[in-house]
């Protein structure tokens, strides 16, 4: 591409260039009616650098273009702009097919020392509580419980991550000693594998992906626009189970190369339907179906995931920018200021109530208690202090709020094992959904 193109990035602008890349959120778009095509790689996802592409869409032009990782982005952008659809594309990022490539299961188990009956269940990533290691946890339990007959096993590759710029609400320290804390708890010391992020090189890397039978990402990162190592599972044939957000609803071909979990945005945060990622984890302990997804899993990576494939779509898409002969820019949005939502959560900066619009777009819509096969339970643990407010102890989303008496009781029966569905029929329906809405409670799919 070098070869074809003189491109020159933020740092070092060229007039002569044959186009100039600048990364979103950095700083103002250095433009000019005359400038060469922009090509704004999204770096990030929409979510977080909403406030600078709202500021800076009117000024682009028609031959600029913005690249994004995923369709969720498209979403995004249509919501900050009408005419944003005509200058952005998707570009699925690669992946380093010689590195990450299936090799034995039999082998990479030996390689860890894992027995070869047992059924592996990984996560690989940040371990910050966004990414969901406090829910992978829960997972593994349940399905030990659930499922006796079964050696089954999880296996964490990370690092604590010190500080986190995102919604910090938790210090990586502490977050370490809950995790360890949940794992002594449910008397998962010898089920849980956890493995430094600094201790494995990208073949040891391989060979963890190899070994799983299942990987799992209940990642709720509320940038998640692609999902690197989902994606590296795959090329190595793991069938993989993630969250129904961002990029990861591209990535995840839901029913052939693995499962994704309902997952939306709500006022106190991201919540998912974890029951039915417990029941996409059962239903691949069958053999015959995880080798089936792990085959079409592998396949979907050969087809969508190669650098040959990355660089012509590249190429391609700088190729349209050079050639459209339209300068006028999009212009103004009649769209109105970014509206910023209610947040439970506490304060930082960039702040929920900025970032949940264009998490919302990310995820589903928020679901309702409507028809026979919806349930609802608690979002997690919580407390109500003197005051009478009640706080959701999530260590990713500590939503608190002041709630009415009967939504209090509502609460308070959920935790107590009351059955869900006398409850909903026992209380306003819009009692219900307030509490689905801010986050309190969450639907589940009822599997039969």
């Amino acid at each position: 591409m070098s070869a074809k193109y003189d491109l020159s990035s933020d740092e070092e602008a060229n007039a002569d260039a044959s186009a100039h890349v600048f990364f979103a959120g950095s700083n103002r778009i250095p433009l000019r009616s005359d400038s060469p095509p922009i090509i704004v790689p999204l770096h990030g996802g929409a979510t977080l650098s909403s406030g600078f592409l709202k500021e800076q869409l009117p000024r682009l032009r028609f031959c600029d273009r913005i690249i994004a990782n995923c369709s969720a982005d498209v979403d995004c952008l249509r919501l900050l702009h009408p005419r944003a659809h005509c200058i952005i594309r998707v570009l699925r990022l690669p992946v380093d097919s010689s590195v990450f490539r299936p090799i034995s299961k039999s082998f990479a188990k030996e390689q860890l020392g894992i027995p070869q009956t047992r059924f592996v269940v990984g996560l690989i990533g940040r371990l910050i509580p966004q990414k969901g290691i406090h829910t992978f946890i829960r997972l593994i339990s349940q399905m030990r419980d659930r499922n006796p007959q079964h050696d089954i096993m999880g296996i964490i590759v990370g690092d604590f991550i010190a500080s986190y710029p995102v919604l910090p609400y938790r210090s990586s320290s502490n977050y370490k000693r809950h995790i360890l804390g949940l794992i002594e708890r449910a008397k998962l010391k010898r089920h849980i594998r956890l493995i430094g992020g600094r201790d494995v090189n990208d073949t040891v890397l391989r060979t963890v992906y190899c070994a799983m039978d299942v990987y799992a990402q209940p990642s709720q990162t509320v940038d998640e626009n692609f999902g690197y190592a989902a994606v590296e599972a795959m090329a190595c044939g793991t069938p993989v189970i993630a969250t129904e957000y961002g990029g990861l609803r591209d990535t995840v071909a839901h029913g052939e190369t693995g499962y994704l979990i309902p997952t939306w945005a709500t006022c106190g945060g991201l919540r998912s339907d974890c029951n039915a990622a417990i029941h996409y984890m059962e239903r691949l302990l069958d053999p015959r179906l995880r080798k089936a997804m792990g085959v079409a899993a592998l396949a979907k990576s050969r087809k969508t995931g190669s650098l040959a494939s990355f660089q012509r779509r590249l190429v391609a898409i700088i190729d349209e920018a050079v050639a459209h002969p339209s300068r006028r820019r999009l212009g103004n949005s009649p769209l109105g200021p970014l509206a910023r939502a209610k947040s439970l959560l506490p304060r930082s900066e960039p702040d929920w109530s900025t970032i949940y619009p264009m998490s919302a777009a990310y995820g589903l819509q928020v679901p309702s208690v409507r028809g026979k096969n919806r349930e609802i339970s608690l979002a997690g643990k919580f407390r109500v202090s003197k005051d009478g407010r009640v706080q959701l102890l999530d260590p990713a989303w500590p939503a608190t709020a002041s709630l009415e008496r009967r939504e209090l009781e509502i609460l308070r029966k959920l935790r107590s094992g009351a059955d869900a569905h006398e409850l909903v029929a026992a209380y306003p329906r819009h009692s219900v959904n307030k509490l689905i809405n801010l986050g309190f409670i969450v639907v589940n799919r009822r599997w039969s």
